[in-house]
């Protein structure tokens, strides 16, 4: 989805695919939503890179003004987004 513009898409499939992973790596049900949450929890707690993504993901699906600074620049600005999403996803979802 990123390498075809739908930022948004990317920043849903790349947060759940977080999501996911970390639910697993605790042994749990990925069809949990307790799970999910606690998993969602931890992870915005521990990193920052993953708060950034679920800030990013939250202004885009909701339509809601960020309060950050830095994410409305990056929404105001394509190009800085795509780079950021690819950084943030890099640094995240390693291959």
């Amino acid at each position: 989805y990123l390498a075809h513009g739908d930022y948004l898409r990317a920043a849903i499939y790349g947060l759940e695919a977080l999501v996911s992973r970390q639910v697993r790596e605790d042994g749990g049900d990925l069809n949990d939503f307790e799970a999910r949450d606690l998993a969602r929890e931890s992870l915005a707690a521990a990193n920052a890179d993953f708060k950034r993504l679920s800030r990013l993901r939250n202004a885009m699906a909701h339509g809601v003004r960020a309060f950050d600074r830095n994410i409305l620049r990056l929404l105001a600005d394509e190009t800085r987004l795509a780079e950021t999403l690819k950084t943030l996803f890099d640094r995240l979802l390693p291959s």
